[in-house]
């Protein structure tokens, strides 16, 4: 799992508070593996070795110990393990209080929030669910194009974004319906409408910004927005030779 710290504001030490002023601004930090703190547990032979709950929770709580209006999101991206989500059941509660397996307890202050980014609630227990407020997003609902449109919209030049605006509606509703109603070309892997068209925009972005300039002519575009396409909606399909069914790259290239 993933564990990022989001920070609304950045404070150099909340054992300074005869500071007069204070600049805020949005930051992103990673939790490291393993700190130097940690480290130094783990050498001694009677202290447990932390988790990574253990990181990002007590720098969030000194943190927002003095500073009560910043708030302090720590967000768990992947699936529910139910090894480890009964652990958060307190951290949930009017508590607010995190217990560690080496017994120590965390205090989460009233400005820190756990925000989970899961896929589905398999594996959670309905003790779980009844302490949290849950939001589904359906992907039917959304569906690729806010993300096409979001990649177009970081594209500096006009002229540009019409252009592969339009090959975008071309290509990819068509391709995507093929994908849908043709069991021939199944991924090895699930694969999301909304994945490949991430993926489409990954290889577009790094092919234009070294072999297409902006003024390029809309052939060049399309040349290029073909050979992304290939590989974003068909570079997972299967090469192999199954008996009595058809190759399904071989499938693809003949529908592409």
């Amino acid at each position: 799992n993933i564990m990022r710290e989001l920070s609304s504001s950045s404070s150099s030490s909340s054992s300074s508070s005869s500071s007069s002023s204070m600049v805020t601004s949005h930051s992103t930090s990673t939790i490291p593996a393993t700190t130097s703190s940690q480290q130094q547990q783990q050498d001694d032979a009677s202290a447990l070795p932390d988790g990574q709950q253990q990181q990002p929770v007590p720098v969030a709580a000194e943190n927002t110990k003095h500073f009560e209006s910043h708030k302090k999101w720590i967000i768990l991206d992947g699936d529910i393990d139910p090894l480890w989500i009964e652990s958060l059941n307190s951290v949930m509660d009017d508590s607010k209080t995190l217990t560690l397996p080496n017994a120590e307890r965390i205090q989460l202050t009233q400005s820190m929030r756990l925000l989970f980014e899961i896929g589905s609630l398999q594996h959670a227990t309905p003790a779980t669910v009844s302490r949290a407020g849950i939001i589904y997003i359906n992907p039917n609902d959304i569906g690729w194009s806010p993300l096409a449109q979001s990649w177009l919209q970081s594209r500096t030049h006009q002229a540009e974004r019409a252009i592969l605006d339009n090959l975008f509606q071309k290509y990819v509703p068509s391709v995507l319906e093929a994908i849908k109603n043709t069991p021939a070309l199944s991924h090895m892997v699930p694969l999301g409408p909304v994945n490949m068209v991430q993926t489409l925009c990954y290889l577009l972005e790094g092919l234009l910004e070294s072999h297409c300039p902006p003024d390029s002519p809309k052939e060049l575009y399309e040349l290029f927005f073909n050979f992304a396409g290939i590989w974003a909606f068909g570079g997972a399909l299967s090469g192999d030779k199954i008996v009595n069914e058809p190759v399904p790259r071989e499938e693809f290239s003949k529908f592409w």
